[in-house]
């Protein structure tokens, strides 16, 4: 992919091509002089999976291995390169679909900045900040990508975009990767273009081209308002930006509901999770079709406070955490973002719990005094009304 997008004239990080031996992975980080630091990827990775982070050379060997051994078990592959790190950068892809005849149309761009352990936590649709300029750039990088080997259904084009320039026409950007299939975060992109991803990827596998269901650019041009994704884990985050997997028998399950809000699960109330499994248990996604990002985080933040998980522990009070932070509704993020910010994120998150914890409490409290009370004596069927 690399290769190809330079072929294409779009730019790439400095890196090395292909499957890359440790002394190989040496030298890289050696050209890139004093300070220079680089990522060790899998070749066939994805989803922040087999990645790692090296600053010294000291390092190299066991984040080599670490990450061949990771990549092999997630993807039966252990080969990896090296990229040269771009610290502070804004992650935005793109989401494009072909029909296989060179013809591809873009569904716009999705931000996945907000990360952990190189992992996504908040995908947004469409990147707050971003200059029209260098959105129509981004756009046209990705399509441009996908037409010339006449791609062929869904696919996601990533780009590492300078985040100091975000707001600039001329900002400068490299492509990373891409991925040729449905993304977790294909939801944002449906709330704001309107377009069901998953019927039109099995349209255009049944052999339907774009005149077959009359899609065209011009009807996806413009997003409707801002849509967010959170992914709701089973995990906890630690002060040192781990996150510690959770065990345990969901209880309740009660998912959030209203206008503009969606969610996308297999949780239910009995559910026993694996290790062996990704820690994902749902999506909430929420759509506002105001031109105001703050609206959506204030609808998203709504449907985290109403969503009830009980029984195994969630990051659901980090995510809160993340979207009360006031960077993140300025839009005023990048990929070390929570990194950054892991130890104040966590102690609201503390607080958050301890909120709700406290509040729950004390409605079981005022629940248990209403017996006796407040039931109609007469109303034989009062008894299934309690505690509700």
């Amino acid at each position: 992919a690399r290769a190809h997008a330079s072929a294409c004239g779009v730019p790439v990080a400095r890196g090395t091509e292909g499957s890359t031996s440790l002394k190989e992975v040496l030298l890289f980080l050696k050209s890139l002089g004093e300070g220079g630091a680089m990522m060790i990827k899998a070749v066939a990775g994805g989803g922040g999976r087999g990645i790692r982070e090296v600053h010294d050379g000291d390092d190299a060997e066991s984040a080599y291995e670490r990450c061949r051994s990771e990549a092999l078990r997630f993807f039966g592959n252990d080969e990896v390169y090296a990229e040269e790190l771009i610290s502070h950068a804004r992650h935005i892809e793109v989401q494009v679909v072909g029909d296989g005849t060179g013809s591809v149309i873009h569904l716009g761009e999705r931000e996945c900045s907000l990360q952990r352990q190189r992992q996504k936590l908040i995908e947004i649709a469409p990147c707050p900040g971003l200059s029209e300029g260098l959105r129509q750039r981004l756009a046209e990088a990705a399509t441009r990508l996908a037409a010339e080997v006449k791609y062929k259904n869904l696919g996601t084009f990533e780009f590492l975009v300078d985040a100091r320039s975000i707001e600039s026409n001329d900002g400068q950007f490299v492509f990373i990767e891409a991925n040729p299939r449905l993304q977790v975060e294909h939801t944002v992109t449906e709330e704001v273009t309107g377009v069901d991803l998953v019927r039109l990827q099995i349209d255009i596998s049944s052999g339907l081209d774009f005149q077959d269901l009359n899609f065209r650019q011009p009807d996806v041009n413009d997003a409707r308002g801002h849509a967010i994704q959170v992914r709701v884990n089973m995990e906890t985050m630690n002060s040192d930006g781990m996150a510690r997997p959770a065990g345990g028998t969901v209880v309740v399950f009660e998912v959030p509901t209203g206008p503009g809000v969606r969610v996308d699960s297999f949780g239910y109330g009995g559910y026993q999770p694996s290790s062996n499994f990704d820690s994902l248990l749902a999506k909430v996604i929420a759509h506002h079709p105001s031109l105001s990002f703050s609206d959506a985080v204030t609808r998203c933040s709504q449907a985290l406070e109403e969503f009830r998980i009980e029984g195994v522990a969630t990051n659901i009070s980090f995510l809160q955490a993340i979207l009360a932070h006031p960077d993140v509704v300025a839009g005023k993020i990048h990929t070390r973002f929570v990194e950054e910010n892991i130890g104040p994120l966590v102690e609201t998150a503390n607080a958050l719990s301890k909120s709700s914890l406290d509040l729950d409490a004390k409605v079981l409290t005022t629940e248990q005094r209403r017996a006796g009370a407040s039931i109609d004596e007469r109303d034989p069927l009062a008894v299934l009304d309690y505690g509700k």
